[in-house]
């Protein structure tokens, strides 16, 4: 499907959050984005990542392969992301109650895509969808996400490059 839409419309911009063998034949066409969780991104490469270089590393080879830009989410751990060769580490927003984990990577993604479509940055959207699936922590059911609380943790969001 996705390499109909790049021949049909070379411009579309696609996306791509899944795992296992769809990831793997998913990537070969390229899309701009990719969301895979660590466990995700540790079965694509064949092994276990430990430390924030071996997943930095892993980011690097999928932009050496042309996707544009690269969301690990970690769970507990936060958020490394790569875009334009750069690599980057977002820590977690800390919460009173974490009552739901359930969504939280829709809710990066969805975040992500819409403020990249209203005209925003790589890291003003970045930033938005880690407020976004930090929301999703507070609440019990999934993408049930409150734009004030949004805009709250937004510039709490500390992104850090990796060397």
């Amino acid at each position: 499907l996705m390499l109909w839409c790049r021949k049909n419309n070379p411009e579309c911009k696609m996306v791509l959050d899944t795992s296992g063998a769809a990831l793997r034949a998913g990537i070969k066409a390229r899309p701009y984005m990719i969301k895979p969780n660590k466990h995700e991104l540790e079965e694509l490469f064949g092994c276990h990542l430990k430390q924030v270089e071996d997943y930095a590393e892993a980011v690097r080879k999928l932009l050496a392969d042309g996707i544009e830009l690269v969301l690990v989410s970690l769970g507990s751990a936060g958020l490394i992301f790569g875009y334009q060769g750069s690599v980057f580490q977002v820590e977690p927003l800390g919460v009173p109650e974490v009552k739901s984990t359930v969504g939280c990577g829709d809710a990066l993604v969805g975040a992500v895509v819409y403020q990249l479509a209203a005209g925003a940055d790589v890291m003003t959207a970045v930033k938005y969808g880690v407020a976004a699936a930090t929301s999703n922590l507070t609440t019990q059911s999934p993408g049930c996400i409150e734009h004030d609380q949004v805009e709250e943790f937004y510039p709490e969001v500390r992104i850090q490059p990796i060397d």
